[in-house]
């Protein structure tokens, strides 16, 4: 589902040159970046829910299973929202490699 979701908005962004952002049921947003050579892709909260982020947590997690959660960047943006950003590259059809089922919900669990 998250992956379906995902590749629809990074196909609409990079079309559109636009930044693509899609609420979650959980009150997560998904957002997505064009890039060049591929997009972001962004799992977290806006500015009114961040505080729900433990910060602390996150780094925390992410230093004790790197294999699992390195991939995802905590990320801050200047309005107070706070994300996990990572970076797709294209493959060799030029379309960006998107996170699978497992790596999302690596995300969600830092997010937790």
């Amino acid at each position: 589902m998250m992956e379906d979701i995902a590749a629809r908005l990074v196909r609409q962004a990079r079309h559109d040159q636009v930044v693509m952002q899609q609420p979650q049921e959980d009150g997560l947003q998904l957002l997505a970046y064009p890039l060049p050579d591929g997009a972001l892709v962004a799992l977290g909260f806006g500015r009114y829910s961040a505080h729900r982020v433990l910060p602390e947590r996150v780094l925390r997690r992410r230093a004790v299973q790197p294999s699992r959660y390195a991939g995802w960047l905590p990320a801050m943006l200047g309005d107070g929202s706070w994300y996990l950003v990572r970076r797709l590259r294209d493959d060799a059809s030029g379309q960006p490699a998107l996170p699978d089922s497992a790596q999302w919900q690596a995300a969600r669990e830092l997010l937790a």
